[in-house]
């Protein structure tokens, strides 16, 4: 009775010991995903982004919004196209319909005055930035990033990181996360914004 108590916690432990290792080959393989570098230096920002995202550089500036770039896993990345004197600029966010565990991030520069700063509850490259988490649903008729029809809910983090040269200045990393694994979607944004360094 005693030899079959032994066996039978040694083939638990091997059990538990090959669950762990899985684990850790998993989280492994995910934080080791290739990487890509995105430097804005007019900006002062650069930071790294898995390299299977597309990268689309926006073309137009304007007055108080400055779109930076859009990161995507959408099967077509949108074009971005300057406005003229007829035609307007392209949205921003752009359209994009995304698909199982799709995620996209909207880099911006802000310069619109607040009534009051972003409240930092966290910092991103060293400095105090404000990292919001929360659920959407998609709703009729909505703009920019969807993850699926209507009544569909998508995950959605939102960093704001105040400038440091200017005193209304905002960066601004908007994503949107689709299921049905968030959790590997918002790892991946989180990793993105753990590599954030300043260069101004």
């Amino acid at each position: 009775m005693r030899a079959k108590r032994v066996v039978l916690l040694v083939t638990v432990a091997v059990v538990v010991i090959a669950g762990g290792a899985a684990g850790a080959a998993v989280a492994l393989s995910g934080s080791g995903a290739r990487l890509a570098s995105a430097s804005f230096p007019g900006y002062g920002i650069a930071f790294r982004y898995p390299a299977a995202w597309k990268r689309v550089g926006w073309c137009w500036t304007g007055t108080v919004a400055s779109p930076m770039a859009l990161l995507t896993t959408a099967r077509r990345a949108p074009a971005c196209e300057q406005g003229g004197l007829v035609t307007p600029n392209s949205p921003f966010p752009p359209p994009q319909q995304l698909g199982s565990d799709g995620v996209t991030v909207a880099w911006l520069y802000s310069d619109r005055p607040s009534p009051k700063p972003p409240l930092t509850n966290s910092r991103v490259g060293g400095r105090p930035a404000s990292v919001r988490l929360g659920w959407r649903t998609v709703a009729n008729g909505a703009s920019g990033a969807r993850c699926g029809k209507p009544g569909t809910r998508e995950r959605r983090l939102v960093a704001a990181i105040p400038h440091w040269l200017t005193s209304t200045g905002v960066m601004r990393a908007d994503a949107v996360i689709c299921g049905p694994d968030y959790a590997a979607g918002e790892a991946a944004v989180e990793r993105m914004l753990a590599s954030v360094r300043f260069t101004g």
